[in-house]
């Protein structure tokens, strides 16, 4: 029996590594080996599970971490910071190539997103309310004093709240 354990597991004595065991090194050789495609994105293909927004994720000291992140942080050879996360210069989630990778927080993610024209803003987003012409004069109307923001919201069909959100610039932040 113990002849029989020795040759499934090896002799107890042997310290071996468990393959499944995965590390920052073994990782980040991982993504390298991924040959780019012609864009020069690595993409992944299997190698790793994805989480619901397509990022590749490991489990690491216990822990599910984007493959994004550790490869950054072996790039940028430091963690990354709190509310800093790996964004892409590709903007294709499952893609580990270094190069594209860059320290930011998620509101640069969003501007950097907006500034690429990837998100819908203004009159073309499907739930729009007003259109930009209408943005323009509830902001001038309420600049002026010539309204407030209840017989603004009123007169336009939408609530005081969203009026504040379009005079102090948060939505329509695009239109000046």
């Amino acid at each position: 029996m113990h002849h029989t354990r020795w040759k499934r597991h090896g002799h107890p004595a042997v310290k071996r590594e468990n393959p499944n065991i995965n590390t920052l090194a073994k990782i980040v050789t991982q993504a390298l080996a991924i040959t780019p495609n012609a864009n020069g994105c690595r993409i992944n293909t299997g190698v790793w599970g994805g989480d619901k927004d397509g990022y590749p994720v490991v489990s690491l000291s216990g822990r599910r971490r984007r493959v994004t992140h550790l490869v950054l942080e072996d790039l940028l050879g430091r963690p990354l910071e709190p509310g800093e996360q790996a964004n892409h210069h590709c903007d294709t989630p499952p893609c580990v190539e270094r190069t594209h990778l860059f320290a930011g927080t998620h509101e640069d993610n969003m501007a950097d997103m907006i500034a690429k024209g990837r998100k819908p803003v203004g009159e073309v987003v499907a739930t729009a309310e007003l259109e930009a012409d209408q943005v323009r004069l509830i902001r001038d109307e309420y600049a002026r004093g010539a309204a407030t923001q209840a017989d603004l919201a009123e007169r336009y069909g939408v609530s005081q709240t969203h009026v504040s959100r379009i005079v102090r610039r948060v939505s329509w932040a695009h239109l000046l």
